[in-house]
Formats: structure tokens, C-alpha cells, sequence
């Protein structure tokens, strides 16, 4: 139950990657830091988890107050 998720920003910004369960409760942060353009990614490890429906969330701030969320579903079987 481990997985990399990979994402890309087009220019720096601050970028939180969030893992939530589905009653939205955060479950794990991944990644909550500064980051140049580029494409990254992250280990998430679900080995203490029950197996369920989970959401990865991505947010970059952008200079200049534009922000770009981005959402996915994943789904841990044990």
C-alpha cells in the first residue's frame, strides 16, 4: 500500500500536497514548501490505513495571489 504521486508546477511557488480521508480529515502531509517550476514527486505510504477511498491534494501559490488546486482520488486495498 505505497505509491508515488507526481505532479508539475509551471512556475515557482508554495506547494502543500495533502493526503485527507474521505470525511476530509488530513491524514498526512507530503510535501509543504517553496519549489521552483518543474515536475516533482512524492512517496505516500498507506501501511497504517485501512483500506478506503483517500484524496490527494495539490495547491500551489503563485506570486501575485493566483492559486491552482488540484485534486485526485486514490484507493488503498490491502
Amino acid at each position: 500500500p505505497a505509491t508515488t504521486i507526481n505532479y508539475a508546477i509551471p512556475q515557482d511557488a508554495r506547494v502543500a500536497l495533502v493526503v485527507y480521508d474521505i470525511l476530509g480529515k488530513e491524514i498526512a502531509t507530503l510535501v509543504d514548501r517553496e519549489q521552483m517550476a518543474g515536475e516533482y514527486s512524492a512517496a505516500f505510504s498507506g501501511h497504517t490505513l485501512p483500506s478506503g477511498v483517500y484524496f490527494v491534494r495539490c495547491t500551489a501559490r503563485f506570486a501575485g495571489g493566483r492559486t491552482m488546486v488540484r485534486e485526485q482520488k486514490m484507493l488503498l486495498l490491502k
